[in-house]
């Protein structure tokens, strides 16, 4: 099962390449020329085989033009039948629903919460996915003059130490640096079981919330809740324009959406929350209940657990 799941994580490694590849390209106005260095390259044999050689110089072999494909997003799907490529398809999420037949095809479960044995039955050579929180982070982090360095289980201690001696240059001058660290990098970090009983996980709830709310505005707190509900807008090629996600304001989402209804009473207004979230500010909860808006829905996601930050339990479970 450890090849197996390798072997897995290869795949849905080489479809972020070649995802990467195509967001990255030329713009029709000249646009991203510059960004080459950081764009993969890929070089194709006579033989059909080619190859993708990414920034950091890793090397991704491939035999030839994949022929079963496991897609892991409704727009991906879409995108894959508009391509003529639709009788490859052999495996699509929970909410993957077009174009008509899709139904057909077996599903893996969602992006966020796949069914790993049942994508390695369907023996695909492409699971086309999204890897977007590690993306992100170190994007935020380049965008703020921040030098980052990303720690994984593979990191050697040498490496590490170097990467110390260089940023400590930079943190002499007074900027700042930045080490990101990989889930299960600390493979000596005590274990933390993270369990509840819940028959629906939350992103099954921010999925049915945003079908509910069409073009109503959604305050979402920080954490899981706001990344799920911008990873389920690309999933559905829908705009972010109706989302404020509260990045960074823990238990504030409900005092934020509250704003938003007094000032705009003709509209409904969604906030999607947390229990370690509202726990943060139990105070807000009390002002809700006096203004008494009755264009406001708060929906309470109660896990049981601070799950962004490593699934420690709260009062509430």
């Amino acid at each position: 099962m450890k090849n197996a799941t390798k072997r897995l994580f290869t795949m849905l490694l080489c479809a972020v390449v070649l995802i990467t590849m195509a967001a990255c390209g030329r713009s029709a106005d000249g646009e991203g020329e510059n960004e080459t260095s950081k764009t993969p390259t890929a070089t194709t044999a006579p033989d059909g085989s080619y190859s993708v050689t990414l920034p950091d110089k890793t090397v991704l072999e491939f035999s030839g033009t994949p022929k079963r494909i496991v897609s892991m997003g409704p727009n991906i799907t879409d995108i894959l039948f508009e391509l003529g490529v639709g009788e490859r398809v052999v495996g699509r999420t929970d909410y993957c629903d077009t174009p008509k037949g899709v139904e057909n095809i077996p599903s893996v479960g969602t992006l966020f919460s796949p069914n790993v044995e049942m994508i390695l039955s369907l023996e695909p050579d492409l699971v086309i996915g999204s890897l977007l929180f590690s993306e992100e982070t170190q994007k935020q982090l380049e965008d703020m003059g921040i030098k980052s360095f990303i720690v994984g289980s593979d990191t050697t201690e040498e490496e590490l130490k170097a990467k110390m001696e260089e940023f400590n240059s930079i943190i002499a001058i007074g900027k700042d640096v930045a080490f990101v660290i990989r889930k299960g990098a600390l493979t000596d970090a005590p274990k933390v079981e993270y369990k509840n009983d819940n028959t629906m996980v939350r992103e099954e709830i921010i999925h049915h919330i945003v079908v509910a709310s069409g073009e109503d505005p959604i305050v979402s707190t920080t954490g899981k809740a706001s990344r799920e509900l911008f990873e389920t807008r690309v999933a559905y090629g829908q705009s972010h324009k109706y989302d404020f996600l509260t990045v960074g304001s823990m238990g504030h989402s409900s005092s934020i959406a509250l704003g938003v209804a007094i000032n705009k009473p003709d509209a409904r207004v969604w906030c999607v929350d947390g229990d370690g979230a509202v726990l943060m500010h139990m105070g807000s909860i009390a002002v809700l209940g006096a203004n008494k808006p009755n264009n406001l829905i708060h929906v309470v996601i109660n896990n049981g657990a601070h799950e962004t930050v490593g699934g420690m339990p709260t009062v509430a479970g």
